[in-house]
């Protein structure tokens, strides 16, 4: 992979932000963990896991336990059963369509017309950061998401 595609590089990972770099749901992300073998199913990480050092205890701030994932070990192993991370541009697209479907929520639970007008303005600021070869992938992400938005094609 080159800089353009590889996805940013952390040590550990959540297993949230692991699902955002391949654009699955968390609980997808969890099946496929556990289809390895990494994830025992009361969904914590496998004694497997916990032996090839992929995981790691990270407990938060009132003692709940966490586990993070190595990046770098888990991006190879994933890639070796045939997945592969999401573009920058994947990823970026990917926010673009969450930011217009929260945008759209929020106007339509508008009360008043400056809420109404924030929202506007933000999608507005959205849809300006899009290029024209962003579109058709920023729907795509709407679609998967569930929405029935679209955008329309950037005008040259």
């Amino acid at each position: 992979m080159d800089e353009s595609t590889s996805p940013p590089q952390e040590t550990w990972i959540s297993q949230a932000r692991l699902a955002e770099l391949f654009g699955l749901p968390v609980p997808a992300m969890g099946t496929v963990l556990q289809n390895l073998g990494l994830k025992a199913p009361p969904g914590q990480p496998s004694a497997l896991a916990h032996e090839q050092q992929l995981c790691c205890l990270s407990p938060l701030a009132d003692g709940a336990p966490v586990y993070l994932w190595h990046q770098q070990k888990l991006l190879e192993l994933l890639a070796a059963q045939g997945l592969s991370p999401l573009t920058r541009q994947q990823m970026r697209c990917r926010e673009f369509a969450e930011g217009l479907i929260q945008a759209d929520r929020e106007f339509k639970s508008a009360t008043s017309p400056l809420e109404e007008k924030a929202a506007l303005l933000l999608r507005s600021v959205i849809y300006e950061q899009l290029g024209s070869t962003d579109i058709a992938l920023v729907n795509r992400f709407l679609g998967d998401f569930g929405s029935e938005l679209r955008l329309p094609p950037v005008e040259p």
